[in-house]
């Protein structure tokens, strides 16, 4: 039995959007996963300067008043 050529070449068209769409998804979940670690980032970095704040005033009002 003899394969019609045309079929060939949609099974090879339907491989190649396969994998184009496979990529671009892996692309897709590269870069939302960048975007979150860089956001993760920054609110850490906020959250350390916060702290250092926090500590800062403390000293001052145990310096000012004398509690703790």
């Amino acid at each position: 039995m003899k394969r019609l050529p045309s079929l060939r070449s949609q099974q090879d068209w339907t491989l190649s959007l396969g994998a184009a769409a496979f990529v671009a998804l892996s692309l897709v979940c590269v870069l939302l996963a960048f975007l979150v670690a860089r956001d993760l980032g920054s609110v850490s970095v906020r959250s350390k300067n916060d702290w250092h704040e926090l500590d800062r005033f403390s000293s001052f009002s145990e310096t000012v008043f004398g509690t703790r």
